[in-house]
């Protein structure tokens, strides 16, 4: 990620972290695979080190999903005067909507 960010600025760095998201998907799933077709059988426990990058990935999800970030939205509901209620649901559904942030924000940079 930093030499994206040195070689392209900001919008190599939002490529290259989007990039490595979604692509977290076909890796677990070629890992899978070849564990599956693998001559030698590895024990189970194993498989959760092959497969830690997409649980984290999941995991950082679901708490994204269902929680609030500790400091910037209750700071837009005391300095902005917006109700709890509506931060919290803009903080819990935010990353829903957030691919297509990043690719109005390419689109943006590209004009």
């Amino acid at each position: 990620m930093p030499l994206a960010a040195v070689i392209t600025g900001p919008v190599g760095i939002i490529v290259a972290v989007f990039i490595d998201r979604v692509m977290i998907f076909f890796f677990g799933l070629f890992v899978w695979i070849l564990r599956r077709q693998a001559p030698i059988k590895h024990q189970m426990r194993t498989s959760w080190i092959d497969q830690s990058p997409l649980i984290a990935l999941l995991i950082g999800l679901v708490l994204c999903a269902f929680s609030i970030p500790a400091f910037y939205p209750p700071q837009l509901s005391v300095r902005y005067g917006y109700a709890d209620s509506v931060v919290a649901a803009a903080s819990r559904l935010g990353w829903v909507f957030a691919p297509v942030g990043v690719l109005l924000a390419l689109a943006i940079m590209r004009t």
